[in-house]
This record gives C-alpha cells, sequence and structure tokens, in this order.
C-alpha cells in the first residue's frame, strides 16, 4: 500500500504541477490576447489618424488646384480684356485754327472699350484757348516738322 500511495502522491504531485502550469500558460495566453487586443486598437487609431491626414490632404490639393484654376481664368479674362483695350485707336488732339476773336477749338479725342457695350467708345472733350500768335492756320491737323535730309560734303577742288 505504501508503494500505492507514494505512486498516488506522485501522480497528484504531477497533476499539480501539470495545473500550475496549465494556469500559468493560461495567464500567459490573457496576458497576450490583451496585448494583441490593445494593439489591434492602437492600430485602428493610427488607421484613422491617417485616414483623416489623407483626407485633410486631399482637401488641402484640391483646394490647391481650384485656386490655381481659378487663377488661371482671372489671368485670362485679365488677358483677354487687355487685348479688347488695346485694340481701341489711340488717343488723339485736333487742333482747329484760330478765329477772328482770337481763340481756338482744340477737341481731344480719347478710345476706351466698353465692356457692357462690347465695343470701343469714343469721348471727346472740347477746349477753347486762346490764340497765341493770332495766326490764322490752314491745316485742321497739327504741324509736323519736316524730315531733315542728310547732306553729302562736298569735296574740296
Amino acid at each position: 500500500m505504501n508503494q500505492k500511495e507514494e505512486e498516488l502522491r506522485k501522480n497528484e504531485k504531477m497533476v499539480e504541477d501539470a495545473i500550475k502550469e496549465v494556469t500559468s500558460e493560461e495567464n500567459k495566453v490573457k496576458k497576450d490576447v490583451d496585448t494583441l487586443k490593445l494593439n489591434e486598437v492602437k492600430v485602428e487609431k493610427m488607421e484613422k489618424e491617417l485616414e483623416a491626414k489623407l483626407l485633410l490632404q486631399e482637401k488641402k490639393e484640391k483646394k490647391e488646384k481650384e485656386a490655381i484654376a481659378k487663377r488661371k481664368i482671372e489671368e485670362a479674362e485679365k488677358e483677354r480684356k487687355e487685348k479688347l483695350k488695346s485694340s481701341c485707336p489711340q488717343s488723339k488732339v485736333r487742333t482747329y485754327v484760330c478765329k477772328d476773336d482770337g481763340t481756338r477749338l482744340i477737341k481731344y479725342f480719347d478710345y476706351q472699350y466698353d465692356f457692357e457695350e462690347n465695343q470701343c467708345v469714343e469721348n471727346v472733350k472740347a477746349k477753347t484757348e486762346k490764340c497765341k500768335d493770332h495766326v490764322i492756320m490752314a491745316s485742321a491737323t497739327p504741324k509736323v516738322a519736316p524730315k531733315k535730309k542728310a547732306m553729302k560734303p562736298i569735296a574740296a577742288p
């Protein structure tokens, strides 16, 4: 019987050791599971943060593209308006002959593009001025100095 009791004790000890080992392994597995759950939560949080950053980046890029497109449209419109403005005739001044009362009429013609009418519009301002020399001019256009011709030197004999 002693032998059986001893064997029984050995078996009990083995069972106790096995239970301790299983319990220890169970605790390790529980810790690993908890760690995995915690890591999963961290990964999910990081994924959400990355998604949010990506969305912000995409919004920022979209706004930048829209701003660039808007600037291009504005520049094209500005260029179009400048071309239309420059299509108008140049401003001019017309001076008329002196009258007997010692005054003359001067008209200033200015051309500006009217975008509402979609055409160049002439603006005329007339001004009466006293003649300085009171000489009657034959022409209605301003005097222009004649061009000087270059002369060749005469060779000495």
